[in-house]
């Protein structure tokens, strides 16, 4: 969710979410209920391009339908069988479901929010140019998805080379930033530390289960072995890595 209007109770957590789009890569680490779907959790991006609803989650909420002659799902938040508090997600051009949020500015006009999608993307260009800027995205990740700067620099170099400075600007505008070289340029961040607490084993404990009976077997993963250990009663399990199988290990 990106609009304040949609959202309450914004908060900041401690994961953070990575999303990849066309557009490029954005990271939220604030998380927020939606009122009017029983307060449903979701992330919030306030420089997101599009309100987002996990399908999922609605369907675990409410029973939805779907009217095939108006070509609509319908979220019954109020119970299949009453006529109110229905929300109608409608179909776009393209194909994914949609729902009107009447957000109004101060002229009282609805304010509306368009997402770019790829086919939006190629309007404006000829069909010779979106082929040659598809032959040009597939070249750059057949040479490891190499920067725009040096794509552009490396066709240069080349003599009758098919693909142009140009085709590789029009496949960033239609395609977007290379997404693997997005992933493949971007670093690790530093984890949070984890504190781990210990905590003191009462003595009543020692001796309800002074006499702790152990089941033991060996597994292996991609030949690699591991000692498995399960205590009864306590059910405490652990594993292992052993070098070998002898009786010395």
């Amino acid at each position: 969710m990106m609009n304040k209007e949609c959202v309450s109770d914004i908060r900041a957590v401690r994961h953070a979410l990575r999303s990849y789009s066309n557009g490029g890569a954005s990271t939220t680490t604030q998380r927020a209920k939606i009122p009017y779907l029983q307060h449903l959790d979701t992330w919030f991006n306030e420089d997101g391009m599009a309100n987002i609803v996990s399908f999922d989650k609605l369907e675990r909420l409410y029973p939805i339908t779907y009217d095939h002659a108006r070509k609509v799902f319908i979220v019954h938040t109020k119970g299949i069988e009453c006529d109110e508090g229905m929300i109608e997600f409608h179909r776009s051009p393209e194909g994914f479901p949609f729902v009107f949020v009447d957000l109004r500015d101060g002229d009282g006009e609805n304010a509306v929010m368009m997402v770019n999608t790829v086919r939006g993307n190629i309007e404006g260009f000829t069909r010779s140019d979106v082929l040659a800027a598809e032959r040009a995205y597939r070249a750059a990740n057949r040479m490891g998805a190499p920067s725009d700067r040096s794509f552009r620099a490396m066709v240069r170099n080349i003599s009758n080379c098919p693909i142009t400075s140009r085709d590789i600007t029009n496949a960033v505008q239609i395609f977007g930033p290379n997404l693997a070289g997005i992933r493949g340029k971007t670093v690790r961040e530093k984890p949070q530390r984890v504190n781990t607490d210990r905590i003191e084993i009462p003595c009543d404990f020692h001796v309800l289960h002074c006499n702790v009976t152990l089941e033991a077997d060996v597994f292996y993963v991609n030949e690699i072995p591991f000692l498995l250990s399960v205590s009864q009663k306590l059910k405490f399990l652990t594993v292992e890595n052993i070098p070998n199988r002898s009786s010395n290990t």
